[in-house]
């Protein structure tokens, strides 16, 4: 389990919120949901998750990839998933028993359905953000400086 899974995220986007137009949508599952109940002073969130029941049916839910191809063609629409190294190093493992496999095989469709919905948000302009647990301010900072490089915002 990601050592990293229950630090308060919302504080280290907080520093944006104050951007004209920024505003921020929870897709968020789990513990870290709880976050979304209470952001931080100034963020104005979102939170699209009480019906989603896992994070494949997040993006492909209709209203998220129609909100977001509208915005797009407007403003530059960032969606930022958490990376997961945890996951990618079980998919990439052999499995050794029949409950590695298991394990493994269902890690193979977790990545698979990421990267196929990740893809999507793409393909409709999203500028999508894969931020490591542990490095996540240094992370943004750097997307953040690439998209100003870039003259998107």
């Amino acid at each position: 389990m990601d050592s990293l899974a229950s630090v308060p995220l919302l504080p280290t986007f907080a520093p944006l919120a104050s951007l004209h137009g920024v505003r921020f949508y929870s897709l968020q599952k789990g513990e870290q949901a709880d976050q979304a109940r209470t952001p931080p002073a100034g963020m104005q969130l979102i939170d699209w998750t009480e019906d989603l029941t896992d994070f494949a049916e997040t993006a492909t839910t209709p209203e998220v990839l129609e909100f977001a191809m509208h915005m797009a063609n407007r403003h530059l629409v960032v969606f930022a998933a958490m990376g997961q190294p945890d996951l990618n190093a079980l998919a990439a493992a052999t499995p050794e028993t029949t409950g590695d496999m298991y394990r493994h095989v269902a890690a193979l469709e977790i990545a698979d359905r990421r990267s196929a919905l990740l893809g999507a948000l793409r393909q409709r302009g999203v500028l999508v953000l894969e931020l490591m647990p542990g490095m996540l301010a240094s992370s943004l900072v750097n997307q953040y400086m690439d998209v100003k490089e870039r003259g998107l915002l």
